[in-house]
């Protein structure tokens, strides 16, 4: 049967995609772990394009079948949920308390505004994703700037960022050619 590429698309988003990253926002994934699962990814979304995709960038055949990467998507669901914990912060005190919080027997995670050596793996996915936001938000950036990263939670332009602008069709951390070779 030939099944449009726009409903083959939503129909692998909604299954696959969502069984595929369903619990992976609250992993710590290796970067080696995403640039496997982004190349599972394309290679599915290549198929969808019968032989069309021949030749086109990877952002391109994401476009095509309007699917962000799995990077972008980890991105925004964990994002939200720093928003939810950001929002009402008195209701989450022990997680605050392992992130930004120490003790005294160890060196602190934080330096400033800079992680440092003794950072756990959550603190340094934190930092990333509200570095993300910052990048992307002339407020939050100037939160981050005025509140310092371990204050964070007192932003309100962080709160309410529209998180669905993380959101990317390419993979702007990489080298073209990488992404050319998924």
């Amino acid at each position: 049967p030939n099944v449009p590429l726009h409903r083959r698309c939503m129909v692998y988003r909604t299954t696959v995609l969502s069984s595929l990253l369903a619990g992976l926002e609250s992993c710590v994934l290796s970067c080696h772990l995403l640039q496997k699962l982004e190349r599972w990814h394309i290679s599915k979304l290549r198929l969808f394009l019968l032989g069309a995709a021949f030749g086109i960038s990877n952002a391109h055949v994401r476009r095509l079948c309007r699917t962000a990467t799995i990077t972008s998507t980890l991105l925004v669901r964990r994002v939200g949920i720093w928003q939810q914990l950001f929002d009402d912060p008195e209701e989450h005190i022990a997680l605050y308390c392992s992130f930004f919080g120490h003790s005294k027997a160890l060196p602190s995670p934080l330096r400033g505004n800079k992680l440092s050596y003794f950072s756990s793996p959550w603190q340094r996915q934190l930092f990333l994703d509200v570095q993300a936001v910052a990048d992307r938000s002339d407020e939050v950036a100037e939160d981050l700037c005025k509140l310092a990263f371990s204050s964070m939670y007192r932003s309100s332009a962080f709160t309410v960022f529209k998180r669905k602008l993380l959101l990317s069709f390419d993979l702007p951390h990489e080298p073209a050619a990488i992404r050319e070779s998924m």
